[in-house]
């Protein structure tokens, strides 16, 4: 997978949606929350763009978060599998992408390997753990 491709599939696993006002070309847009056209709490459609839209004046693209190469970004989308079966099949996929042999390394191994690994490892356990990762 391509790194756009795996950040917009974490992304639209947290909950963050094309934006309706994208260019049917290119989504340039996102909101994070509700259907697109804004948050829960009901805040306005230019509001909850990411980056926000006035008067249909786009500023700079910010985009989404770049999951592949930003350990924070990945931290915040580890969030959404913490407890429960989720989380413990994400640590073990992502052991075994950082090499981790349970015949050669003991537990405290276990630990260091997983505090060490990239973002873009533990992008790819994500979506290996919600079954979205394609070769």
């Amino acid at each position: 997978m391509h790194n756009d491709d795996i950040n917009i599939a974490i992304a639209e696993y947290c909950g963050w949606h094309p934006h309706p006002d994208n260019d049917k070309r290119e989504q340039k847009f996102w909101t994070l929350g509700g259907t697109g056209y804004g948050l829960p709490n009901g805040v306005a459609k230019p509001v909850a763009a990411i980056p926000y839209i006035f008067d249909d004046i786009r500023g700079d693209i910010g985009g989404l978060p770049n999951y592949c190469n930003d350990l924070n970004a990945m931290h915040e989308a580890e969030k959404f599998l913490e407890g429960g079966y989720n989380w413990n099949k994400y640590t073990d996929i992502l052991g075994k992408l950082c090499h981790y042999k349970p015949n050669i390394h003991n537990l405290r191994s276990f630990a260091n390997i997983i505090v060490s690994a990239s973002a873009k490892q533990r992008a790819e356990a994500f979506l290996k753990t919600i079954g979205k990762w394609e070769e």
